[in-house]
């Protein structure tokens, strides 16, 4: 008869490596979910303003490096006023829905509070 330790799956991640390889995993599973309104959102943006989908900007992790995570564009291009679909992006938290490439990618955790370089 088996203990239950050895069957739990919380004993069978051990390492700090197989976390953040199982972290990487949930990463693409949710990317996977998301991808379709990632495309449906890139399109409206794209639509809606000038300019690419996509931009990057610099933050700050918790112990002070800084990392390029990836956001959608909610502001007019070359202009600080925001779109119409950029306000909801943003009322809404969406515009960081990019941000899981960087979770894939290992430059940031999931759960991760990241504050703005500038």
């Amino acid at each position: 008869m088996r203990s239950h330790e050895s069957t739990s799956w919380k004993y069978k991640l051990n390492s700090l490596s197989q976390w953040l390889a199982a972290a990487r995993l949930l990463g693409i599973i949710l990317l996977m979910i998301y991808l379709p309104a990632l495309a449906i959102i890139s399109i409206a943006v794209i639509m809606t303003s000038k300019g690419p989908a996509f931009i990057s900007r610099k933050y700050l992790r918790p112990n002070g490096s800084e990392v390029d995570l990836w956001e959608f564009r909610t502001d007019c291009w070359q202009q600080w006023q925001p779109t119409p679909l950029g306000r909801v992006l943003r009322d809404s938290n969406m515009y960081r829905l990019p941000a899981l490439v960087n979770i894939i990618r290992g430059d940031i955790e999931i759960g991760e509070r990241v504050k703005s370089a500038n």
